[in-house]
């Protein structure tokens, strides 16, 4: 298994392992967060992203074949009256993988390149959002020590 960055050539590999995660999620959530994936933003995002030096897409690459990716940025951190004591995070925005090929250790390899990636750049701090039903990607991100801090309740007005 090699794990590199993205490439402008890997979109269309790309754009399938999203639909499946689209699926994956839409499986996960109530009916009212559904979503569809748009290929137009989607292109336009990925080929800006592959280009910045604050965004990282990394792929998996087993046989010729991509079988995941997972995506991090670095945010600059505004002072609204409060003096934080850093001025920059790590966000985890995408992670998947091919089903057949979890439980591998290639979660763990991905999100260590992603760290160092963060590392590099100088960020001591990382964050992500997910989604409460996924309850195996929560177990793993306990592992490598994420904590909790918060939830976000939505409710259906009727």
């Amino acid at each position: 298994m090699i794990i590199r960055k993205a490439k402008k050539e890997d979109f269309e590999q790309y754009l399938n392992l999203q639909k499946e995660f689209n699926k994956f999620i839409n499986n996960l959530t109530h009916p009212i967060f559904h979503s569809e994936l748009s290929i137009k933003n989607l292109k336009k995002n990925y080929l800006i992203e592959i280009n910045k030096k604050t965004e990282l897409i990394l792929l998996l690459e087993e046989n010729n074949k991509i079988i995941g990716f997972i995506e991090g940025n670095i945010n600059k951190l505004k002072n609204n009256n409060w003096q934080p004591k850093f001025n920059k995070v790590g966000y985890i925005s995408d992670v998947f993988i091919k089903e057949e090929y979890r439980k591998k250790g290639y979660f763990k390899k991905c999100l260590n390149e992603l760290f160092d990636f963060f590392k590099k750049n100088k960020v001591k701090y990382c964050n992500l959002h997910v989604n409460i039903e996924n309850k195996s990607a929560i177990k793993s991100y306990e592992k490598f020590g994420f904590k909790t801090l918060n939830f976000k309740m939505w409710k259906t007005i009727k």
